[in-house]
C-alpha cells in the first residue's frame, strides 16, 4: 500500500512529467526496498532480528507525504 500511495503522490506532484514522477518515486522508495530486500535470508540460518524488521517496516516516512497532500 505504501508504494501505491507514494506513486500516486509523485504522479500528482509531477502531473506534466511522468519521467520526473517515476524518478521521484524511485528515489523515495529505493531505501525502503533495499531495507526490505536485506531481510531475505537465503541461507535460512534463522529468523530475522526484530531490530531489522522494525527498521524495514519504518524505512519510509509517509507523514511528510500526508502533510504535503492535505
Amino acid at each position: 500500500m505504501v508504494d501505491a500511495f507514494v506513486l500516486a503522490h509523485e504522479l500528482a506532484r509531477h502531473r506534466d512529467d511522468a519521467a520526473k514522477a517515476f524518478a521521484a518515486y524511485e528515489e523515495r522508495m529505493r531505501p525502503y526496498v533495499d531495507l526490505n530486500q536485506a531481510l531475505v535470508d537465503l541461507t535460512c540460518e534463522g529468523p530475522v532480528l526484530d531490530e531489522q524488521l522494525n527498521e524495514a517496516k519504518n524505512g519510509i516516512e509517509i507523514a511528510d507525504l500526508l502533510a504535503q497532500t492535505l
